[in-house]
C-alpha cells in the first residue's frame, strides 16, 4: 500500500504441520507433533531523493527434528553420553529492523527476541565423570547487532568500510555463553580498470571483543 512516499507491507501466515513418528509400524506419541501457528510481518518504508528508510518486523519459528526427539540414551565413549529430549518444543523468534540508507552510505539496527531456544546443554550424568549433552528449552536471549558501512567511489577506486557491533543478551545462570559485546572493522577494496576489468584486494578485518555461539 503506497502512500506519498511511504510504503507500507503487511502479511499474516497460518502454518499447520504435522508430522507422525513410528518406530516398527507403531506411533510414537511423544516425538509426533502437532503444530498451528500465526506469522505476521510488517514492513513501512520511505524514499525521497537520495535517502531511504525501512522499519519492519517478523515473526519466525524453529522446531526440533526427530534425532532431537529421541528418547533414548547414546553411548559415545566411556566419558560421554548424549540423548533426545521427548518434550522439546519449538522457540520462536521476534525480529526488528530499522536499515537507512543516503547515496553511498548506509546503516541498519537488527534486535532479536528468542522464545524458548533450544540450546545444548552439557552435565554429569548420575554424578559420575561422565559427561551427558542433551538438549533443552531455555527461558528466552536477545542479540542487538547494528552495522555501518560507507562505499564511496573515487574514480577507478571503489573501497568498501564496515563497522559492525554485536552483542548478546543471556541470563541463564548455566550458560556459559558471554554477554561481552563484539566489534569488527572490515575493510574492502576494488579496483576498477579500463575495458570492464575489475580488481579486487584481500578484505582486511580486525575484531575485538566477542560472544561464544548459542
Amino acid at each position: 500500500m503506497p502512500f506519498g512516499h511511504y510504503e507500507l507491507d503487511a502479511g499474516l501466515r497460518y502454518e499447520h504441520v504435522t508430522t507422525d513418528y513410528y518406530s516398527f509400524g507403531k506411533r510414537e506419541q511423544e516425538p509426533s507433533r502437532r503444530y498451528g501457528n500465526l506469522f505476521p510481518n510488517l514492513s513501512l518504508s520511505w524514499n525521497k531523493d537520495l535517502w531511504s528508510w525501512q522499519l519492519s518486523y517478523t515473526m519466525k519459528t524453529s522446531r526440533p527434528g526427530y534425532n532431537n526427539l529421541r528418547n533414548f540414551m547414546q553411548y559415545d565413549s566411556r566419558y560421554l553420553y548424549e540423548g533426545g529430549n521427548p518434550y522439546l518444543r519449538p522457540e520462536y523468534t521476534h525480529n526488528v529492523e530499522l536499515s537507512a540508507v543516503h547515496k553511498w552510505l548506509s546503516a541498519s539496527v537488527d534486535y532479536d527476541y528468542v522464545h524458548k531456544p533450544m540450546l545444548h546443554t552439557f552435565g554429569l550424568y548420575d554424578n559420575q565423570e561422565i559427561a551427558y549433552f542433551s538438549v533443552r528449552n531455555m527461558g528466552h536471549y536477545q542479540i542487538l547487532s547494528a552495522s555501518v558501512t560507507a562505499s564511496p567511489t573515487f574514480s577507478w577506486y571503489h573501497p568498501s568500510w564496515e563497522i559492525d557491533y554485536s552483542q548478546l543478551f543471556f541470563r541463564e545462570p548455566t550458560s556459559l555463553c558471554s554477554n561481552h559485546p563484539s566489534f569488527s572493522f572490515i575493510l574492502r577494496n576494488s579496483l576498477v580498470i579500463p575495458h570492464g576489468w575489475s580488481m579486487a584486494t584481500p578484505t582486511a578485518m580486525n575484531r575485538f571483543g566477542g560472544r561464544q555461539a548459542l
